[in-house]
């Protein structure tokens, strides 16, 4: 992650970069987690974030407390002074598996400079945060009294070093009966992160639709339009954390991501989905939908399902 900390040095701002989030501005699903760089009151701190105890803890080491012995005041193996507002490359590694442990550090002149170290094996009597499916995320608070400050962001990348391979349950759910569609856009089927699931991973796979009326649709698939009317229902409360809606009556808002036409009674298509838009959730753990949407030159009685692949 690249950025500036505090373009100023001013001791009543609280400014942080990192891989986490925070309970107290979540809507839903309210657990904290992640770990982060901190510049608060003068001083670099490393923090670990964990909900799990119920209620949102950060554990805060501070530059004289690191584990590796520099503490980026010229003193140490690297005889980097930090500068909060300069421009930094910081980074984080961790083995999940609930129990691994956590590095964190910077990049100087590119050499990894790794600062301090969370270990959690065979000290810890549980996992060491709640979730490892988190956002990258910039902030900055001003504290009451303080004068105004900034940060900067600039650049951010998440990577796994095991490679990425396609995992999770595939799941799918029709429309059974039909929906009049006219020439104005109705939602057909849509899809979401139920509140419990709301940083787990819903790549939409396929769509499919057929029309037993004489008329032309056009389709369209909309990442987080808002839904006028209609129930959200959970799909499978044992197998799935996906719940759908097929009684909405109208939509607003979202991004097209793929439409295309059908046209001929009877005639069925089945469209395949790029799943690199991830529809993913807010910053505050609101979740996104996947609509399935289309309008028609008449009146059309239509069919339509969603197949999608979740992970946790």
């Amino acid at each position: 992650m690249t950025g500036i900390l505090s373009e100023s040095v001013n001791t009543g701002i609280i400014s942080r970069i990192g891989f986490f989030d925070n309970h107290s501005d979540k809507t839903v699903d309210t657990g904290g987690n992640g770990v982060f760089f901190e510049y608060s009151g003068g001083t670099l701190k490393i923090v670990r974030r964990s909900y799990t105890s119920g209620s949102q803890v950060d554990t805060a080491i501070s530059a004289a407390n690191w584990s590796e012995g520099d503490r980026l005041d010229g003193t140490g193996p690297s005889g980097i002074v930090f500068d909060p507002t300069k421009t930094q490359i910081f980074w984080i590694d961790f083995e999940w598996l609930g129990v691994g442990s956590v590095r964190a550090g910077i990049i100087y002149n590119g050499q990894y400079i790794c600062l301090h170290k969370f270990h959690h094996a065979n000290i810890l009597t549980a996992v060491y945060m709640s979730r490892a499916s988190l956002p990258v995320r910039y902030e900055i608070q001003q504290v009451t009294g303080a004068s105004a400050a900034n940060m900067k962001m600039i650049c951010c990348a998440v990577i796994s070093e095991g490679g990425y391979k396609a995992t999770g349950r595939v799941l799918s759910r029709p429309r059974t009966t039909t929906v009049n569609v006219g020439t104005t856009l109705i939602p057909l089927i849509a899809i979401r992160l139920s509140a419990g699931y709301n940083r787990a991973a819903l790549l939409p796979v396929s769509a499919d639709m057929m029309t037993t009326a004489n008329q032309s649709l056009i389709y369209q698939i909309i990442y987080g339009a808002t839904l006028t009317g209609g129930t959200w229902v959970s799909h499978d409360a044992t197998y799935s954390g996906v719940e759908y809606n097929i009684t909405a009556t109208a939509l607003t808002g979202g991004r097209i991501v793929d439409s295309g036409f059908l046209s001929t009674q009877g005639k069925q298509i089945q469209i395949a989905l790029d799943t690199s838009d991830i529809p993913n959730v807010s910053i505050a753990g609101v979740t996104e939908s996947v609509v399935f949407a289309a309008l028609s030159t008449g009146t059309a009685a239509t069919y339509a399902s969603l197949t999608w692949r979740e992970t946790s």
